[in-house]
């Protein structure tokens, strides 16, 4: 074997036949396979430009290293290779990939990605992943590359009549849309709405029943207060000269959000929806916290009727029609949260949400903002940028938190798709702001 960077047996092979490299066995294709990447990578350097370079003897070198390491369940050889010399596709001209080898093959490729950084490179890798994918039948594993692609062609092609696929397994690669918030549209209406996780409430609520967690729980169910007023401790606690003092109002705070989350998507608790008369200020839980609390706890409806638009919105109404800012802030920020990863036709949350963009009120301004990016996360939706752009690009009497909060909003709402026009608009901002804007926090 030929000493390390010599290229011996590249340079003996190149003068000599440039087929049945097989025969020569398995270290010497390893070696000449190492090799002709040096050389490809030294000759791409050399040339002025890729097109200006001839590497055709190399690549047929490949073509005849890279089926034999297939076959001999090398995988990772031959993608390294056809990598090194930026013709991966040509892995699904060799007709080397079949149901034993294309998992490996695949996972690999997809591996590769995170450690590529030419967007051209990463691109052809996850094309290739996804072709196949599709020639082998695995559609679910096909569409989560094209959703890494971001490929609205790919996914359209995916959900086509063209390949055949059946409607149940149609459904199942809508589902996986719906869980990462795709803002694709299809033309059938039943899919379209599992898209839009328009079913999403429903489905969680049955699961629920059938594991029998539907009875609402209380922060001291989660506090386990009966232990800790029973026992040694609460002996010796009652014996102490300590004067405590609770705060009744941090209390209240820490058992909405407590209240929040373990009956989040239940559509019932018993702290909020206990009261039958909520206008009853002294015995509703809302009015037990003060200021910022009193926010928190109507927004945690929206935790409670997460994804369930008709019943959440019908009780955060009540809410809008209370003369504290507070508590409409607070509604307008359970607005966005019940409407979060939900696509609906009739967008009700766009409609409630950018009535109180021009409300006199700052903290209802700002919690409408925010209810915007929370609803819209992902969605790419062109209404929300019409609603938010003139909030963050306003200069003359705008408040600078709700500026910055507009701007985040549009970050969730754009998130990953490099909008220029709302980059454009943040840099300008930025450089428009005035000291007292930029030290006032």
């Amino acid at each position: 074997m030929a000493e390390s960077g010599s290229r011996e047996s590249l340079s003996f092979k190149l003068q000599g036949s440039k087929v049945d490299i097989s025969s020569w066995g398995h270290e010497y294709v390893r070696s000449l396979a190492g090799e002709i990447s040096e050389a490809y990578n030294q000759r791409i350097l050399e040339g002025l430009s890729d097109e200006d370079v001839d590497v055709s003897d190399l690549i047929t070198l490949v073509d005849d290293i890279v089926p034999f390491q297939m076959k001999h369940n090398a995988e990772v050889d031959a993608v390294d290779l056809l990598v090194e010399v930026q013709r991966i596709t040509k892995i699904l001209d060799y007709n080397v990939i079949d149901d034993r080898n294309y998992e490996r093959v695949c996972l690999y490729i997809l591996r590769l990605c995170d450690y590529i950084a030419d967007p051209d490179d990463i691109e052809s890798l996850y094309s290739t992943s996804y072709s196949i994918y599709l020639q082998q039948g695995k559609y679910t594993d096909a569409l989560r590359v094209a959703i890494r692609l971001d490929d609205e062609e790919k996914i359209s092609h995916l959900l086509s009549d063209e390949l055949d696929i059946p409607l149940i397994l149609k459904k199942q690669l809508c589902y996986i849309l719906a869980k990462h918030k795709s803002y694709y549209v299809h033309e059938s209406e039943e899919l379209n709405e599992i898209i839009g996780n328009n079913h999403l409430s429903d489905q969680f609520i049955s699961i629920a029943r059938s594991m029998d967690l539907l009875e609402p729980k209380l922060p001291d169910d989660i506090y386990k207060t009966h232990l800790i007023n029973s026992g040694p401790s609460a002996r010796r606690k009652a014996n102490s000269n300590a004067n405590t003092v609770t705060d009744s109002a941090r209390g209240n705070l820490a058992g909405t959000f407590v209240n929040a989350f373990v009956n989040s998507g239940y559509n019932n608790d018993k702290l909020l929806l206990d009261d039958t008369n909520i206008s009853n200020t002294s015995s509703n839980w809302v009015f037990k916290n003060k200021d910022h609390g009193m926010i928190s706890a109507v927004a945690s409806l929206g935790m409670i009727y997460l994804w369930n638009i008709d019943e959440g919105f019908s009780q955060l109404d009540k809410y809008f029609h209370f003369t504290d800012d507070n508590v409409k802030a607070g509604a307008c920020l359970g607005i966005g949260i019940v409407a979060s990863g939900i696509r609906n036709e009739s967008d009700p949350s766009l409609a409630i949400l950018t009535e109180y963009l021009d409300d006199k009120a700052h903290i209802i301004r700002l919690n409408a903002i925010i209810g915007l990016g929370i609803a819209y996360a992902g969605s790419r939706k062109s209404e929300v940028l019409e609603q938010l752009i003139p909030v963050v690009s306003a200069i003359d009497g705008s408040n600078i938190i709700e500026v910055s909060f507009a701007a985040l909003s549009l970050g969730l709402v754009f998130v990953g798709t490099c909008n220029d026009e709302i980059s454009g608009v943040l840099i300008q901002r930025l450089m428009e702001a005035s000291d007292t804007e930029l030290n006032s926090w």
